[in-house]
C-alpha cells in the first residue's frame, strides 16, 4: 500500500486506532505525518465543518487520542495553529424595540473570521443583520 493520510475511522484494536484506507494503527501503516504539533499549543480545524468534536488539541499529535466522531472533519490534514491575535467583530441586528442593537465579539483572528463569514452567509439568505465590520486589536505575539 502506498503513502497516504490517517484516514480516522470508528474502527479499534484494543486502544488503537485504525485507519479507515489501511486498517492499521497510525504506527503500523504507511501514514504521511500530518503535522508536527507544538506542545501546549492549541490548534483550530480550519475546514470550519468539526462535526462532533471540539476542534481544539492541545499537546503533542496523537491520532489514538481523537475521539469517536472526529473521522467526520477532514481536519486531520490539515489542522492550523490558533492564532493569538485579537479582532474584534461587530454587526448590527434588529432589536425588540424595532430599533437596530450594536453587537461585538473578541476573539482569535481564525474564530472571528468564521463567525463573521457565518454572518455574511446569513445576510445573503435574506436575515437582517447589517453592518458586519472585523478590525484588528491587538498583534497577540504571532
Amino acid at each position: 500500500m502506498s503513502e497516504h493520510h490517517f484516514k480516522f475511522s470508528t474502527n479499534w484494536r484494543g486502544q488503537d486506532r485504525l485507519c479507515g484506507e489501511c486498517n492499521l494503527t497510525y504506527d503500523e501503516g504507511p501514514h504521511i505525518e500530518i503535522a508536527v504539533l507544538k506542545p501546549y499549543t492549541s490548534y483550530v480545524c480550519p475546514s470550519g465543518e468539526s462535526l462532533g468534536h471540539s476542534s481544539r488539541w492541545t499537546g503533542a499529535y496523537i491520532p489514538t487520542l481523537r475521539t469517536e466522531r472526529d473521522h467526520l472533519c477532514a481536519c486531520g490534514l490539515a489542522l492550523v495553529e490558533e492564532d493569538t491575535e485579537l479582532w474584534r467583530l461587530s454587526w448590527e441586528m434588529p432589536a425588540d424595540d424595532a430599533n437596530w442593537r450594536r453587537v461585538e465579539r473578541i476573539g482569535s483572528r481564525h474564530s472571528t473570521e468564521q463567525q463573521r463569514d457565518g454572518l455574511l452567509a446569513l445576510i445573503s439568505n435574506g436575515e437582517r443583520i447589517r453592518g458586519v465590520e472585523l478590525v484588528r486589536i491587538d498583534g497577540g505575539d504571532s
